[in-house]
């Protein structure tokens, strides 16, 4: 794409964009950014569209607190593809909620398109056109800019708009759009952002095979581990890697010389690390036995959740096969287990914490899901305008 917008690099020129934001309520943004380096990653170029103009922003050694606070603005609609990433970058150096967020991505799975899609794919699909994705791993740090690089960064954002015409009108037509504002509640949430809140156990691998007590070890050594990176920006497992962590938790090494001789542990750290990192786990094996957290269990659901789950699957992807919504953004594996259990004693669960009995998947096959898994309903094949599906009949 051959052409030239401004490109913004003062304090004085980034107010006057942000105020022609306040004055239109609805502005599309992409970001470039390197985050292999640095907790927070390091933000390198903005690119931003709004209905009257696109312009690049240069943050280098730009405070960007203006920008984020229209982020923030529930009054300015923010339009995005897969913007988590994105978002998470704001909220890292200024602590603002994102809110009225409009994530392209998650809409198409809405509106009948591709889930979860790349921004060329849905680009191509909606208007024809292909885009040059050739320079995702560029030097964006690097100054000045190459032609073809502003031209890479121009095109993540000047279908923005148009996308979200389309996108937006399929779901109005399809009352859909209470849909999108549920599923953006969870882009709009700080919990999502918090690195409190990020860091958990959960995420580390094999963790289901420690004792309660060593998870307890194990969950203060995460929260350590997020909360040292972060003041030291360095990413959490260039820091300590998981495999060390989850080895400390199960080995309790008592020194820092058996800390050292760890496998995992990281060879170029100084003095101060390791005894941290013996504090932390002498206060985790302190942490009573009525507060040890426990792991999920990894092993597969008994025949009887997992014939439930089978119908409840089938059922889910028939309705969504009918109403034209991706099933990947409808449920998972985790979702029907959860529901297959909750419903396994015979008796209708009283828990509407469920996933798939809460919101636009409850409206979408709620009632379904609820006959079938209480014998109150049969299945048949059932063919119509959108191909065959399983359907629900009284019995």
């Amino acid at each position: 794409m051959s052409r030239t917008v401004p490109m913004l690099s003062t304090p004085e020129s980034l107010l006057e964009l942000c105020h022609a934001i306040d004055a239109e309520g609805v502005m599309a943004f992409d970001t470039e950014f390197i985050g292999e380096n640095s907790y927070t990653p390091r933000l390198c170029l903005v690119q931003v569209a709004t209905p009257s103009q696109t312009v690049m922003i240069d943050p280098l050694g730009l405070d960007m607190t203006p920008f984020w606070q229209r982020v923030a603005n529930p009054a300015i609609e923010t339009i995005l593809f897969a913007g988590y990433q994105d978002l998470l970058i704001g909220y890292l150096t200024t602590g603002l909620v994102p809110a009225n967020v409009f994530d392209l991505q998650v809409a198409a799975g809405l509106a009948g398109l591709p889930y979860p899609c790349s921004y060329g794919n849905l680009v191509q699909a909606v208007t024809g056109q292909t885009l040059d994705q050739k320079m995702t791993f560029s030097d964006w740090a690097r100054r000045p800019l190459s032609s073809r690089q502003l031209a890479y960064a121009l095109e993540d954002v000047v279908h923005l708009l148009h996308l979200r015409a389309h996108i937006g009108g399929i779901l109005e037509r399809a009352a859909r759009v209470s849909w999108l504002r549920e599923e953006m509640a969870r882009l709009e949430s700080a919990d999502l952002y918090d690195p409190a809140q990020r860091a958990g156990f959960a995420n580390i691998r094999n963790h289901h095979k420690l004792h309660p007590r060593q998870l307890a070890v194990l969950d203060r050594l995460v929260q350590w581990r997020e909360q040292t990176a972060r003041r030291l920006d360095v990413p959490a497992r260039r820091l300590v890697p998981d495999e060390c962590l989850l080895d400390c938790a199960r080995q309790l090494p008592k020194s820092a010389r058996g800390l050292r001789q760890m496998r995992n542990f990281p060879p170029q750290a100084g003095d101060a690390l390791p005894q941290e990192i013996l504090e932390v786990l002498n206060q985790g094996q302190q942490v009573p036995r009525a507060h040890w957290p426990r792991a999920e269990d990894p092993r597969e659901p008994d025949e009887t959740v997992a014939l439930l789950m089978d119908l409840a699957s089938a059922l889910g992807r028939s309705a969504c096969l009918a109403a034209g919504v991706s099933h990947k953004l409808y449920a998972n594996k985790a979702d029907y287990q959860a529901l297959a259990t909750a419903f396994a004693t015979g008796r209708p669960p009283t828990d509407q914490g469920l996933r798939l009995l809460t919101g636009w998947r409850d409206a979408l096959a709620g009632p379904a899901l609820r006959n079938a898994l209480t014998g109150q309903t049969g299945l048949r094949l059932h063919r119509d305008a959108a191909g065959p599906r399983l359907a629900a009949d009284g019995l």
